[in-house]
């Protein structure tokens, strides 16, 4: 209410349209955001390992001057044994300058295969991958029922993307960056990028503390606080553009090592980001210490509560009448969705109950074992150039009518 009451409301609706064409539309803009920091980064990197670049320090009544390749040369050459012990202070080696322009091109290259991939999308399977539809239903969060927009059954696991406008086998989430899904063919590669990335950002600032040491070393000053404190400011004067590089590569490293790791986590646990935020979901109820829960009658979880065996299910339609319409007959009545009423100790086993979990090791392996190399630019042409999702709008706005009469 303090927002709305500060920010005018024309300049609201002009945040909330930006906010829902760039995240909330297909279309190439943060792609080519993700294209600009790419060039960037390597620009930078160039700079600070590649290209001749010097910048003058004073130390100990001394002027010196660092130079790329990282050597400390006296700024006065009549002080031979200076200038012979600080020459050299750090070599890399020859091959480093082949190592990132490859890794460049691979993490490049990498971004557009999965901007192009196929993630798994149910209406271009193949006839020998029919068998991929056929994973079982856990009656909780997945249950056989079809998909309102692609009108066919929604395979367990899967889930139709807006912006996709299809639905995905096993779908992890929509990632803006790429414009594309993540799911069943191409999370192998999704890791792939984000371990590349991670590590070949880490190694540029591994590099870089070494050029920092170097520094250090050469002008005779001690590893305290105070000497990194004052290089560091040295650093920001005269090549502020090492200190950009350093500081962008470590955040980035960081934050992708953080995302891969629970990626990683995730998989050993056969779970995705769909499935995991709807388990947070449960869990915010548990934590709102609320007792009435949904429970199926076929649901596979009802078997383990023994006390609920012997209970009678009410009718569903009882509980949420804006969701579920009253049966009308016998035969209607027996088929309409039950519920239990549960504690919240029984719901916590109940919905967080991981039914495709095995072995750590063994989800790992299932997850990565569908990974394909698999393209679809037609589809990917058309979220690029901002074409809308008019099934799903359509869709979307049949319901709308649907509920408006119901309301009526």
């Amino acid at each position: 209410m303090g927002i709305q009451r500060i920010v005018p409301k024309p300049v609201r609706a002009v945040i909330s349209t930006i906010w829902t064409l760039v995240f909330k539309r297909p279309n190439p803009l943060v792609i080519l955001f993700y294209l600009g920091l790419w060039i960037g980064s390597a620009v930078l990197s160039y700079y600070v390992f590649m290209s001749p670049w010097s910048a003058p320090v004073h130390a100990d009544g001394k002027f010196f001057r660092v130079e790329q390749p990282p050597f400390i040369r006296p700024i006065f050459e009549d002080e031979p044994e200076l200038f012979g012990k600080n020459l050299n202070v750090l070599r890399f080696s020859p091959l480093y300058r082949l190592v990132m322009p490859v890794g460049y091109l691979l993490a490049g290259s990498l971004f557009i295969l999965l901007v192009f991939s196929d993630p798994g999308f149910v209406d271009r399977l193949k006839p020998s991958e029919k068998h991929l539809l056929d994973v079982p239903y856990d009656n909780q969060f997945y249950q056989p029922q079809p998909c309102v927009t692609c009108q066919h059954n929604k395979p367990a696991r899967s889930k139709h993307c807006r912006y996709c406008n299809t639905c995905v086998l096993r779908f992890d989430h929509h990632c803006i960056w790429l414009n594309n899904d993540v799911g069943l063919f191409n999370h192998g590669w999704f890791l792939l990028f984000l371990l590349l990335h991670s590590v070949g950002m880490g190694a540029i600032v591994v590099y870089q503390c070494r050029i920092f040491a170097s520094m250090l070393h050469a002008f005779g000053l001690p590893l305290t606080f105070r000497a990194i404190k004052m290089l560091g400011k040295y650093l920001l004067t005269y090549i502020p553009l090492f200190a950009m590089s350093a500081l962008f590569n470590a955040t980035m490293a960081v934050a992708l090592g953080l995302f891969l790791l629970m990626h990683l986590w995730m998989m050993s646990k056969n779970v995705t980001t769909n499935e995991m935020a709807k388990r947070q979901t449960v869990q915010m109820d548990l934590r709102a210490r609320r007792q009435t829960y949904l429970l199926w009658e076929q649901s596979t979880a009802v078997g383990q509560l023994a006390r609920l065996e012997h209970e009678t299910p009410q009718p569903l339609w009882k509980l949420l009448p804006e969701m579920y319409d009253k049966p009308k007959t016998a035969r209607e009545r027996e088929a309409a969705p039950r519920y239990y009423k549960v504690d919240k100790k029984e719901a916590k086993r109940t919905f967080l109950y991981n039914h495709y979990r095995a072995g750590r090791v063994s989800n790992i392996v299932s997850t990565l074992r569908h990974t394909k190399l698999r393209f679809d630019p037609q589809r990917t042409v058309r979220r690029l150039m901002s074409i809308q999702n008019e099934a799903y709008d359509r869709a979307k706005e049949v319901a709308c009518e649907q509920l408006d009469k119901k309301e009526e």
